[in-house]
């Protein structure tokens, strides 16, 4: 026999837990995750996860490997028509574009001083924030997702770890 949990999905708002703290925290990263999945609109947290990789790593990566990320998530992620196409302002596709199109065409090894800046891609990450704060995130805490999570302890799991003192998580 199996037996399935079913969860009352709340159609009131829920403030327990912020964005910020979602995308912060393991559990309740996956569990937006996979209600993303649902939306078909996983592209904005991987998107979001790769420009934070990208920026945690700048300043070890050589200028050539800062080019190589940058193109990458421009490709995957920003130009139109790409497979997990963001969706961003035309402006901010435009201004990535142009910071690396003249590196792109040049041959061989760009210099330290021609390296792809940390912050390219700030203003469109804060636009996906933005988006889903607004638009997925609401409609996430009212899901059988959150609730699910939030019923198998998720909620309590995340609480200690924002209390736990710094390098004890």
């Amino acid at each position: 026999m199996i037996v399935r949990k079913t969860y009352k999905v709340s159609t009131t708002k829920d403030t327990d837990i912020s964005l910020d703290t979602v995308l912060a925290t393991r559990s309740s990263k996956e569990a937006f995750l996979r209600y993303l999945a649902t939306e078909f609109s996983v592209e904005n947290l991987y998107f979001y996860d790769a420009v934070n990789s990208y920026k945690k790593n700048h300043a070890h990566m050589s200028p050539s490997l800062a080019l190589t990320n940058a193109e990458e998530i421009l490709q995957k992620y920003v130009a139109e028509g790409s497979l997990l196409e963001v969706n961003v302002s035309a402006i901010q596709r435009s201004k990535i574009a142009k910071a690396l199109k003249p590196l792109l065409r040049k041959t061989g090894d760009i210099e330290e001083n021609e390296k792809p800046a940390e912050n390219l891609f700030d203003e469109c990450r804060e636009e996906i924030i933005n988006l889903m704060k607004l638009d997925s995130y609401p409609r996430f805490l009212k899901s059988s997702h959150y609730i699910a999570w939030k019923a198998d302890g998720g909620l309590e799991a995340v609480q200690l770890a924002v209390d736990a003192p710094r390098g004890s998580k």
